[in-house]
């Protein structure tokens, strides 16, 4: 049985967490230092949202990232979904619900909780996209090297993980390291390992992972002679395969002699292209529609619809950020609107309609409104349907959160409604 993966600061709550677990036999692997180490594709990560939003995360889990917070909030939770955590709980009073998620996607089989990487999840009928489908599938299984281009936002991590999962070795871990974020000797011992590691680098392990180069353009010429004297070693099937994205091309980087030639010509063998989203006709209202969805089973909104003038903004807008700014700009309509209502360009905040290129989640009084407007409607909107414990739930905040709120925004409280029977889910139906 895979592991859960549990990291945070706090000892008291990690020994909860394991204690409440392995009354139901799942296992949990303990740390407290913030350093994440390969496991398994199929395990679960269950982090700390000060961790998660702060520490570099040097591994890309394939499988579910549950965030936790004993102080939430409504901007803190947006944020964390934005990044990439599948969950995020409330864990000031109760854990319950945390450890009913991990109980649930514990019963999921490995194929299941990477299905999401599936090549019929990439969404378009551009030809753009359906030449990316075929250069996808043409290098799952061969372990060699792969160089992906793309600009910022395109989907490079995505790609990468996508032919991992759909690999012969999709169980194995899938690591991930940024090489424009990291100091340089970091990054060698990473991956090479040395005295600054005191265990073998990430590509000394022969276990079938995949090691995901983001941004190879920014290594330096030591770092850049070591992985092309490690691709020229013949080192079994099981050796780590590795990916490289850029969004920068390499041929005048090579050139100008700024980057090794033989590297390049060994990554270049399976090289894969990804279109811009201006580059791919009808691609981004496909890929609205699909965001959209995907930003109201998060945010937990139902009913909302683009309307016509934003379909034409979204159409018309060249979209420099790409996929990431089209997906940023979806959630912060989705905050910004109420259930069963139409999205408007305004919410949309691109082109002539924002005064800023920041997407929604930057810090500023801007994000701070909408996030208050967002909690006002939706209290408004819900108070009498629900009570204090789901309203505080569904907001990701705690009950004294919500109390709190209310006075600092003159909300009164309504006459509380009768509670009907809690009813758990039992995981063995």
């Amino acid at each position: 049985m895979a592991e859960i993966l549990c990291i945070t600061d706090n000892k008291d709550f990690l020994e909860v967490l394991t204690d409440r677990l392995e009354d139901f036999g799942i296992p949990v692997f303990g740390s407290t230092d913030h350093v994440i180490e390969g496991r398994p594709v199929n395990d679960i990560l269950v982090i700390d949202y000060q961790v998660f939003l702060s520490a570099p995360k040097r591994i890309d889990f394939l499988g579910p990232v549950f965030v936790f917070s004993n102080k939430p909030s409504i901007k803190q939770a947006v944020e964390c979904i934005r990044v990439g955590a599948r969950e995020y709980f409330d864990i000031s009073q109760d854990i319950s619900e945390l450890v009913s998620a991990v109980r649930d996607e514990m019963s999921l089989s490995t194929k299941e909780k990477i299905s999401s990487y599936n090549i019929d999840e990439i969404v378009g009928t551009s030809y753009a996209i359906s030449s990316l489908r075929e250069q996808l599938t043409q290098v799952y299984d061969n372990r060699q090297p792969v160089l992906i281009y793309g600009e910022i936002g395109t989907g490079k991590s995505l790609a990468a993980k996508t032919i991992h999962a759909n690999g012969e070795q999709f169980q194995e871990p899938f690591f991930s390291i940024d090489c424009s974020s990291a100091s340089q000797d970091l990054l060698e011992a990473e991956l090479f390992g040395g005295e600054a590691r005191n265990q073998p680098g990430l590509l000394q392990i022969n276990d079938g992972r995949t090691v995901y180069l983001k941004e190879i353009s920014a290594l330096d010429e030591s770092a850049q002679a070591l992985l092309r004297n490690y691709l020229k070693q013949e080192n079994g099937h099981l050796a780590p395969r590795i990916i490289a994205g850029s969004s920068n091309a390499l041929e005048p980087l090579v050139e100008s002699t700024n980057f090794d030639s033989t590297l390049f010509l060994r990554l270049n063998e399976n090289c894969i292209s990804i279109a811009s989203l201006r580059e791919r006709e009808d691609d981004p209202m496909l890929l609205a529609c699909y965001l959209l969805k995907k930003s109201q089973r998060r945010l937990q909104k139902t009913g909302l619809k683009l309307s016509e003038d934003a379909r034409t903004a979204i159409r018309q807008y060249e979209w420099p950020g790409n996929v990431n700014e089209l997906e940023n700009a979806l959630d912060r309509a989705t905050i910004l609107t109420k259930s069963n209502s139409l999205i408007h360009p305004q919410q949309l905040a691109i082109g002539s309609y924002s005064n800023t290129k920041k997407d929604f989640s930057d810090s500023g009084q801007e994000v701070n409104e909408s996030l208050e407007s967002y909690f006002l409607s939706f209290v408004l909107d819900n108070q009498d349907s629900m009570t204090e414990t789901q309203l505080a739930g569904k907001l990701g905040i705690s009950r004294k959160s919500l109390w709190e709120r209310r006075q600092r925004l003159n909300i009164p409280r309504t006459k509380t409604r009768k509670r009907g029977p809690r009813i758990e889910r039992n995981i063995m139906e």
